[in-house]
């Protein structure tokens, strides 16, 4: 915890005396939380290793070496009463890790959506691993506990499921293909402005494709129940969402997902969807 403070009043102190100006950091650590369900309890040489496999998996996201943030992380283990009561949680760890390197880095991405993503997907991973544990078996287990007389989700549920895990999907791959940007921009020296520019589209073009993507499953349902008002209020929504999207330049495949979407909902439609690629089309360009 020393190095965490030092790291970071080392960063202050240079900030300041640059002389750039800019707020001065307001916190130097942020904090995850690994959870295990009671009943699941890995030893004590087990948690190193899912807490290293994380470490090493967040470095690579902040693009640093993973000795580099392990001299300013820490990681607090509490193992919880196994009694088989309800009340209280499972065992769990604390793990902190500081924003700011031993050699000054300060470390942008840990408090962004896309490490913790990453560390929710190593944290599974590892546990699987290290300890044969699969949360998906233990998910299930637990939804037919709470739900014993549920019906099985209708087919276009289950599709518009499969679609949001693609996209998660599509997602990692871009952001891997981001950090590979980032990494060849270092190495040319490009500014990092313009690359967080990009970034900054390529999230935004995520973000607006699983809008689209939750409007059309509403308005599927919305459609299934006769529902008019519903249905009108989510059309609405899908077009001014194509719209936003039309704002970017998209690459083949995102166009191609949002036509597929688009198509499903023509299906039910005697109003077309507005084509993506129509409103996609390049600068100066006439239809």
């Amino acid at each position: 915890m020393s190095n965490i403070s030092y790291a970071g009043e080392s960063y202050a102190a240079k900030q300041a005396a640059n002389g750039k100006g800019g707020r001065p950091p307001s916190s130097y650590a942020v904090e995850f939380t690994l959870n295990l369900p009671k009943g699941y309890r890995p030893d004590d040489k087990q948690w190193r290793q899912i807490v290293e496999h994380c470490l090493r998996e967040t470095a690579k996201v902040c693009g640093v070496e993973p000795n580099q943030i392990a001299p300013t992380s820490r990681a607090i283990l509490h193992q919880q009463k196994q009694d088989g009561s309800k009340q209280g949680t499972g065992d769990h760890c604390h793990i902190v890790i500081g924003k700011f390197t031993q050699d000054g880095e300060y470390l942008r991405n840990l408090q962004r959506k896309t490490v913790t993503a990453k560390m929710k997907q190593s944290f599974n991973a590892a546990v699987k691993h290290y300890c044969g544990y699969d949360w998906t078996e233990y998910a299930k287990t637990l939804q037919e506990q709470k739900y014993p007389n549920k019906r099985p989700a209708p087919t276009w549920k289950v599709r518009a499921a499969k679609e949001r895990d693609e996209i998660e999907i599509q997602q990692a791959a871009l952001d891997e293909r981001a950090r590979s940007l980032v990494g060849k921009a270092r190495e040319l020296e490009v500014l990092e402005s313009g690359i967080e520019d990009k970034l900054n589209e390529v999230r935004q073009i995520e973000r607006l494709k699983s809008n689209f993507s939750n409007q059309a499953e509403k308005w599927l349902e919305a459609f299934k129940n006769e529902d008019l008002k519903q249905q009108n209020r989510q059309r609405n929504r899908m077009e001014r969402t194509i719209d936003e999207l039309g704002a970017f330049t998209m690459s083949e495949e995102d166009c191609q997902f949002v036509e597929m979407m688009s198509q499903k909902i023509n299906a039910h439609s005697d109003k077309p969807m507005p084509s993506i690629k129509q409103q996609n089309k390049p600068r100066g360009m006439k239809p």
